[in-house]
């Protein structure tokens, strides 16, 4: 049946007929998921625990003294595993549990008041706001079962003098943000615990303030894929302090949790948004939130979404030997209620929807666009963040159009740049921007030099009590660099000014005089003044920055209101002076606050943004194809529009059509479509291949590591300027790599742009096809034709006619063929560094994904190209961690053991003398390893990559 939807607000997952029956298939048939044994993963995630910090190490005296030391020990980790601890003593009645929470508790505390000291005795939350929630909640149920120690009394009243002092500050701050839901929770336990001390008032008068506007909004704005999960389960936390749980029967609560289960992506990923650490500690938390939902509204789907992403996440990264570690964790939330034990149900009754957000003023937006063939794993699914903001906020509101979320044929393809690399040209959209030949990006910047800056206005928070929802309010200017390479450098900053269809107003011309107010003084003092420098006028504001430090009111405040409609863009001119520090491609930002100071109206000062006011937008799902449509009334300049068609299909290929209306201001601008690579193995005239970032064990089918790539194609070579902009330094969270952050690799966005000169629509297609390892790019790239509004695509077995006029016309039909990919073995992309010297040895050469860091306990897969078959030796550089004994390796039918010894302290660890493994076969292989002789307590190692030599 075929469904049109422009957005949906939910009453209940479990509705009758009439939403089974928008579902493009029989979804109600779903998978049943039994309840996994959560308490005894607990329980081995505490045991870890206690193994890693050494049960000696948990009582023994502590001897470091420095801040750094202190806080890098993180007492936070050690209340994680006394909260924990006392949590499955409630659900067990073991004594145990009260011992080992006394231990961790108790040497926890000890640290507090050495971190605090260490900082001359500033409150504690400052240091580590997180700190209060498991430090008050595990205090709380001690003292509950009589097992509160009267030694740490004093030490303890300390930390309760800070939790009255922070926690008043944070519910008074009537913020959305896990830095306050988190923490409040530990406010609530402190209120649990002294019900009637005088104390308490103010706290006590604040949260209940604060819980009221959680009540109306019935929702977190906060937008960030890792931040909402880490939020919401503060509120959940805050609830069951405060006991009132009954408020989440509310519709808005309820549809608040629907919201992110619709989110969970064919294949058991949870997309990012936001953000773009695509790491397992959301997960984890998602599991908790959804296992929560489930108790609470004996709602099978609920469970079956929890179960299905722990199935994933366990036959996922059980390769990679991990345990869930304390601060993955985070927060098990069903320890407290009454497990849902029936078994769960997936998939939910409709496959693709436009979720809706609650702002904290109440105002309901369309949020996420998410467009998914099906929800079994091996379906394909898109998502689009329209809202792209929050009361907290990652997201930079630059890419409200790109395809942020891509998955297809078990892998995600694409998971999101915006944290790390915010900014409109990291993106998956069409950009329209300054000519230039680091387009999409701007062109560079020559010291002394004024450039025009801009922030479009819509980003600044809807004004409290204002009924107008396009009113917004500026108030001023805030710096923030957490860079040290901005040590040297001075800025100019003038002529700060609203720009739009009503003309130019100019807000502040920056002659008065400097100041700054409301220094931090956690960072040394900046320097403001008066410069002779400047655009307009006589004079501009000069700020010499320091590294790590920030600047909170460099500007006269200000008291203006406007309309977004009329003033649609914030421009600046700046200047610099010093080295401009091309590595950071974040650590400044140029923030614009609100009448409450939110910081939505923020961007990087190297940055590119992009104007995109939503218009519209709707899906329509037929069958297993889906469209979404967007359109933005401004686009790029106040007086350009865009639409776009974005098709799925059953495949998993994405048929992108956009259509750009440009007005006066674009002219001579450049406009075109571009697309992020995490690497660029293949190219052509119009098209690229990337094998993806890393390789991925699929659970939706027996293959091994190996997974799929994509090539990326662009229409009208005649027309656009086709090509590549790469940049190193690529920020993000390798997720299939094993954990760990990425600091290093290319960023590739390849792009399809034109000269704007006129006001003809201006089109482009822009088509993605997925494919498997060991499929050429040029094999499929070959096979895709466009003709007007129509693209033609050969795949194996089928052909697919797809009509886009990017306006929201659209259809999708099939042909069978016979056409098969030719066999052959693509060239295998290397880093540039792809034959490294190693301990002084030429010739290993780097065939294992870029890094894979893992935690080895037990057996371990590791996946491995083998170019050609042959003879190889094989060598493992070891990241840390201590690691001397005797290892089993098989590969490919090769069995053997190799000694590991430590060669100059825990970094610096490598097998030697492995081999000769022979291989009859090229291909992706698995490299097995198991520790069979390992001294106690050195059964832990962290692998960085793995190495081939062949020996002939």
């Amino acid at each position: 049946m075929n469904m049109r939807i422009h957005s949906i607000v939910f009453v209940s997952v479990l509705l009758p007929v009439l939403m089974s029956c928008l579902s493009c298939r029989a979804n109600e048939a779903g998978e049943s998921y039994p309840l996994p044994d959560y308490i005894q993963k607990y329980e081995q995630i505490l045991d870890a625990n206690i193994r890693k910090y050494g049960w000696e190490d948990a009582v023994k005296p502590f001897e470091q003294k420095s801040f750094t030391e202190l806080k890098a020990r993180r007492p936070f980790d050690l209340f994680k595993c006394s909260e924990l601890s006392m949590m499955l003593y409630a659900r067990t009645q073991n004594p145990e549990y009260i011992k080992i929470a006394q231990a961790f508790f108790g040497k926890g505390l000890a640290w507090s008041m050495e971190l605090r000291a260490a900082s001359n005795n500033r409150n504690i939350h400052r240091t580590d706001c997180f700190l209060m929630e498991p430090m008050m909640i595990s205090a709380r149920m001690l003292k509950e079962a009589d097992a509160f120690k009267a030694e740490w009394d004093a030490d303890f009243e300390v930390m309760v003098a800070d939790t009255i002092e922070w926690g008043t500050g944070l519910a008074n701050s009537r913020s959305h943000s896990n830095r306050v839901t988190v923490p409040l929770a530990g406010a609530a336990a402190l209120l649990k615990m002294y019900p009637n001390d005088r104390r308490m008032h103010e706290l006590e008068d604040a949260m209940e303030g604060y819980w009221e506007m959680v009540c109306e909004v019935g929702d977190l704005d906060e937008n960030s894929g890792n931040y909402s999960s880490l939020g919401f389960a503060g509120i959940v936390l805050l609830a069951q302090q405060l006991g009132v749980e009954d408020d989440f029967q509310s519709d808005q609560f309820h549809n608040a949790f629907e919201k992110y289960l619709y989110m969970i992506s064919p294949e058991g990923f949870m997309p990012e948004w936001g953000d773009d650490y695509f790491h397992p500690a959301p997960l984890i938390r998602w599991i908790n939130l959804f296992e929560y939902a489930a108790s609470i509204y004996q709602d099978p789907h609920f469970a079956g979404g929890a179960r299905k992403l722990y199935r994933a996440y366990e036959a996922r990264y059980s390769d990679y030997g991990r345990y869930w570690d304390i601060q993955e964790v985070d927060y098990p939330l069903f320890l407290d209620v009454d497990l849902y034990e029936k078994s769960g149900v997936m998939p939910l009754p409709e496959n693709s929807i436009t979720t809706i957000r609650n702002d904290r003023l109440g105002n309901s937006h369309q949020d996420k666009m998410l467009l998914k063939t099906g929800q079994e794993p091996g379906d394909s699914m898109v998502m689009i963040d329209l809202y792209s903001r929050g009361d907290h906020s990652q997201a930079t509101m630059d890419n409200r159009p790109s395809v942020s979320y891509y998955e297809a044929d078990s892998t995600p393809l694409f998971y999101n740049y915006e944290r790390h690399v915010p900014g409109a040209p990291f993106g998956n959209q069409v950009i329209v921007g300054e000519n230039s030949d680091q387009w999409p990006r701007r062109p560079e910047w020559p010291e002394k030099t004024w450039r025009t800056q801009q922030v479009p206005t819509d980003r600044l928070n809807t004004i409290e009590g204002e009924s107008d929802p396009d009113m917004r309010e500026l108030t001023g200017m805030s710096i923030r660099f957490l860079n040290p390479a901005f040590a040297k450098v001075k800025l100019y900053i003038d002529n700060i000014r609203l720009v739009g269809p009503k003309g130019t107003i100019v807000v502040d011309d920056l002659e008065g005089p400097a100041s700054a107010d409301r220094k931090n003084s956690w960072w040394p003092t900046e320097l403001v003044s008066k410069s002779s420098e400047h655009t307009e006028g006589r004079s501009s504001l000069c700020v010499q920055l320091s590294a790590n430090g920030s600047i909170n009111s460099p500007t006269t405040p200000y008291d203006f209101k406007f309309n977004v409609k009329d003033y649609p863009l914030l421009q600046y001119d700046l200047m610099y002076e010093g080295p401009f520090p091309l590595q950071a491609l974040t650590g400044m930002e140029i923030r614009f606050p609100d009448q409450r100071g939110g910081i939505n109206a923020w961007h990087h000062w190297s940055m590119q943004t992009l104007l995109a006011n939503l218009d519209d937008s709707w899906i329509e799902q037929r069958g297993q194809d889906v469209f979404g449509y967007m359109a933005f009334d401004q686009y790029g300049t106040y007086d350009s529009a865009l639409s776009r068609g974005v098709v799925l299909t059953q495949e998993g290929v994405l048929v992108i059509r956009d259509v750009l209306e440009p007005g006066s201001t674009a002219q001579g601008l450049d406009a075109g479509s571009i697309w992020q690579l995490y690497s660029l193995d293949e190219q052509g005239e119009n098209w690229f291949t990337s094998y993806g970032e890393a390789p991925m064990k699929s659970i939706s089918e027996d293959i091994g590591y190996g997974g799929s790539g994509m090539t990326v194609w662009f229409d009208q070579p005649q027309l656009n300027q086709i090509g590549v902009q790469q940049i190193s330094g690529g920020f993000r969270h390798g997720n299939m790599k094993g954990f760990q952050y990425q600091r290093e690799g290319l960023l590739n966005t390849a792009y399809a742009k034109r000269t704007v000169a006129g006001t003809e629509p201006m089109a482009w297609f822009t088509i993605v096809v997925p494919q498997k390892r060991g499929v050429a790019g040029s094999d499929v790239a070959q096979g895709i034709r466009v003709s007007g509004d129509t693209a033609r695509i050969v795949l194996p077995g089928v052909t697919l006619t797809v009509l886009n006029n990017g306006k929201g016309k659209w259809s999708v039909s099939r042909e069978p063929n016979s056409y098969a990919y030719p066999a052959r073995r693509p060239a295998v992309a290397e880093p540039k560094d792809a034959i490294a010297n190693i301990a002084g040895q030429q010739g290993w050469e780097f065939r294992s994904p870029d890094v894979i860091s893992k935690w080895i306990s037990g057996s371990v897969d590791y996946p491995i190209y083998v170019p050609e078959p042959g003879t190889y030796e094989l060598r493992v550089e070891q990241g840390s961690g201590r690691a001397n004994g005797t290892y089993q390796i098989e590969a490919d039918g090769n069995t053997l053991t190799a000694q590991v010894k430590n060669t100059g302290g825990d970094n610096n660890l490598t097998f030697v003398d492995v081999g000769p493994l022979s291989f009859v076969s090229a291909g992706w292989k698995n490299i097995v390893l198991t520790p069979v002789n390992l001294p106690k307590g050195e059964a832990l190692m962290q692998i960085k990559r793995i190495q081939l030599r062949p020996t002939d």
